[in-house]
């Protein structure tokens, strides 16, 4: 079994993530949180296989978020979520964080 951080600020999408997780049968454990902050003190306590973070987050930049999961926990990969219009700025990000995949959002 493994362990997936997911940080999503927007509350309406946290809730559809929160919903979707939910509705299925997983074989991993999750953690939902709505900050940088709050996911850093996850990954202080529990390195995830998997970290599923927003390009765009408030008070830290989705950037520095992703850097600091690289520093406290490179073995985790590391998957960025952004809406559609920002495709080149989330292939520069990709590139820059070392991400694995993209997840656009609705």
């Amino acid at each position: 079994m493994g362990f997936v951080l997911i940080v999503e600020p927007e509350e309406v999408n946290a809730a559809r993530i929160h919903a979707i997780l939910e509705s299925v049968d997983t074989d991993f454990e999750y953690e939902l949180v709505d900050s940088a902050v709050k996911a850093i003190d996850v990954l202080e306590r529990q390195k995830p296989d998997v970290f599923i973070g927003d390009m765009q987050m408030p008070v830290m930049s989705g950037a520095e978020l992703f850097s600091m999961v690289e520093m406290m926990s490179p073995e985790t990969i590391r998957i960025v979520m952004t809406d559609g219009g920002k495709i080149n700025e989330t292939i520069a990000f990709m590139n820059e964080c070392r991400t694995f995949k993209i997840i656009i959002k609705p």
